[in-house]
């Protein structure tokens, strides 16, 4: 597993592009959230940070090293590896999009990611990402993703250039607010675009 989570990490974007990797700087609004049922489409904004999480407590705790996390929590759970992005998730039914934080545990998702950059082939750049969530309880939840391919629209793209200075992915592992400041309101539409041969990240 850590060599294909590896091989996201080393796909995630083109140097030449992010180089330097609703509106709310506080609120849970700022997470994205899955429901049973729900399909949601994002375009990733970030290279990805990973590591470990245990729920303890009732909040997370984070660390790059699971030696640094307790072995368990009140419930017998052991820690999680996880991965998290910053996304633009696009808006559906009339309601605006914005940029989220994605925090991915799911190895399922995590390797159907994967093998949609087919081994380095693509970028995540190239993909708006669509989750669909089935399913309700550990047992019985499961996630599909796929991918459209089409280029990302410039104003997500210029954002990716200075998404760090709105939010520090690395304050997840110290219990910090990772929103900096107020997040620009962007707008970008579902529907993907056709791809032009000097598009394809080839």
């Amino acid at each position: 597993m850590s060599a294909v989570l590896g091989a996201i990490k080393q796909t995630i974007m083109p140097q030449d592009v992010f180089a330097n990797l609703q509106s709310s700087t506080s609120s849970a609004s700022g997470y994205v959230r899955f429901q049973p049922g729900d399909k949601l489409s994002f375009r990733i904004l970030s290279a990805p940070i990973e590591g470990f999480c245990l729920f303890a407590d009732g909040s997370p705790k984070r660390a790059k090293s699971i030696t640094d996390l307790p072995s368990t929590n009140e419930r017998g759970e052991k820690p999680k590896h996880f991965y998290a992005f910053i996304v633009y998730q696009y808006g559906e039914d009339g309601k605006q999009g914005g940029v989220k934080i994605w925090d991915v545990p799911q190895k399922k998702i995590l390797k159907q990611m994967q093998a949609l950059f087919d081994g380095g082939k693509y970028h995540l750049g190239s993909f708006q990402l669509v989750v669909t969530r089935t399913g309700s309880g550990k047992e019985n939840t499961d996630y599909t993703v796929t991918g459209l391919q089409s280029p990302m629209q410039e104003n997500l793209k210029a954002f990716a250039q200075e998404a760090k200075e709105y939010i520090n992915l690395d304050r997840l592992f110290t219990g910090e607010n990772p929103f900096l400041k107020e997040l620009p309101a962007l707008e970008a539409d579902t529907k993907p675009k056709e791809a032009k041969a000097d598009d394809l990240p080839f």
